[in-house]
């Protein structure tokens, strides 16, 4: 499996880290934490984190199908948590 480069994402983000919490070195993602979807370290992360877990093949497309639903409100702004992300995405039966 390969894994979502910054050079292919769609949109532009920003790549700092905006506090002592905020921490772009940090690689897990626990259901608690929130994820800041103009920040593109942690959009880089939990996208192929999803990736991994759900075992995809490397698909280009799935990878920026993924990041525009993020993006572009398919997936509602005020769902924020990874767990709950997943969750809508699993309800409304998205494929990637």
């Amino acid at each position: 499996m390969i894994s979502y480069k910054r050079s292919q994402m769609v949109y532009d983000y920003k790549w700092t880290a905006a506090s002592d919490h905020d921490n772009p070195d940090v690689r897990n993602f626990p259901d608690d934490r929130l994820l800041n979807r103009e920040e593109g370290y942690e959009m880089l992360h939990f996208i192929n984190s999803v990736a991994k877990k759900y075992n995809w093949n490397g698909n280009l497309s799935s990878y920026q199908n993924l990041e525009r639903a993020l993006k572009n409100g398919t997936v509602p702004s005020n769902i924020r948590s990874p767990r709950k992300i997943i969750e809508f995405l699993q309800h409304q039966n998205m494929q990637f």
